[in-house]
């Protein structure tokens, strides 16, 4: 995987610091606990709106990380019809 946007060999660089501080993943699972894909959120801002070595996602980002990924989930179901077995 050293050729793909996800490899970790390079900087991010979606991110504008360059730099990935912080990292939430949530994995998104169907109603089998089929894991169709996983949200990503990284580099949880400070109250000036900069990332930095100091900031953490913290339980409750992680709580409404999860509220939304299964919100993304049902989406994702009533795009692709329903699942079959």
């Amino acid at each position: 995987m050293l050729n793909t946007p996800y490899s970790a060999r390079k900087p991010p660089e979606h991110l504008a610091s360059g730099k990935c501080y912080s990292l939430l993943g949530v994995p998104l699972k169907d109603r089998k606990g089929r894991v169709l894909g996983v949200m990503k959120v990284d580099n949880k801002k400070d109250i000036d709106g900069k990332p930095n070595e100091t900031v953490y996602f913290t339980e409750v980002d992680e709580s409404i990380a999860i509220i939304l990924a299964n919100h993304l989930v049902v989406a994702l179901e009533n795009i692709n019809g329903p699942a079959k077995s």
